[in-house]
């Protein structure tokens, strides 16, 4: 039975179908976050306590089996797999986060939880380096050693902490960031990610889990997604300034 898989696998880029079931898993393999064009995955009876953001690249995925798994936590990219349809996942009082009493509530709430924070997470994310923008060109530019306009992750991790950026989400949040799956970012692949999508709000889950959930549920699913909205610095850079900025970025460089 196995306990990891080959990085070879990674060459498979149109396997659509992965059977892993009752092996030795202790961890989640990585090289499976490379399979892209995978739309279902098995997975149960392992003994898998956490899988990690990388399976929010499989954005193809419609069906995943993680039944039979001591899960304690799954990642919030699971809330960027739209066609998600189907998901197993043995619920117990280890589960941490999303929190046990959410995951009960069934598949549709769940995805719609994971992906409202999810959202919450990368809007949050945004404002923050928007604010910042001068501090993010700067901290690009020194840690690009090399001079190649690429950073890897870990590079792109010390960029953001030397900004003081919240990197409690960095894990979910580099699979928005490393769109193409390379494993590093270019300056322009980081800039028009910052910049999108300049006008998203914050999603409220008392709205949108809707009124067949209990009141104390709602009330404990937005605290959850309220404690990582840490206040955004003011004091950086007005609007004005940022486009001027942003305007002068892209004659230069792009």
């Amino acid at each position: 039975r196995l306990k990891s898989l080959p990085e070879s696998l990674s060459l498979l880029t149109n396997l659509r179908d992965l059977g892993l079931t009752a092996n030795l898993f202790t961890t989640f393999p990585d090289v499976v976050g490379r399979l892209t064009a995978l739309q279902t995955l098995s997975f149960t009876n392992n003994a898998i306590e956490e899988f990690p953001p990388c399976l929010g690249f499989c954005q193809q995925m419609q069906a995943m089996y993680l039944s039979k798994n001591p899960v304690s936590s799954l990642p919030l990219t699971i809330g960027l797999m739209q066609h998600l349809r189907i998901m197993t996942v043995d619920v117990t009082d280890n589960m941490v986060s999303p929190p046990a009493v959410i995951c009960r509530l069934g598949f549709d709430l769940l995805f719609k939880y994971l992906s409202l924070h999810m959202h919450n997470a990368i809007v949050l994310f945004r404002n923050q380096l928007r604010k910042t923008f001068l501090k993010a060109k700067a901290a690009f530019q020194q840690f690009d050693m090399n001079r190649d306009g690429l950073l890897d992750r870990a590079e792109v991790r010390q960029a953001l902490g030397m900004m003081k950026v919240d990197l409690d989400y960095f894990d979910d949040l580099w699979v928005c960031l490393d769109v193409d799956n390379s494993g590093a970012v270019d300056f322009n692949e980081f800039f028009e990610n910052m910049m999108k999508n300049q006008h998203e709000t914050l999603r409220d889950p008392r709205v949108e889990l809707g009124p067949d959930v209990d009141e104390e549920i709602l009330e404990a699913a937005y605290r959850n997604v309220h404690m990582m909205t840490k206040p955004v610095r003011e004091d950086s850079l007005d609007q004005v300034d940022l486009e001027k900025e942003v305007k002068a970025f892209r004659v230069n460089n792009l």
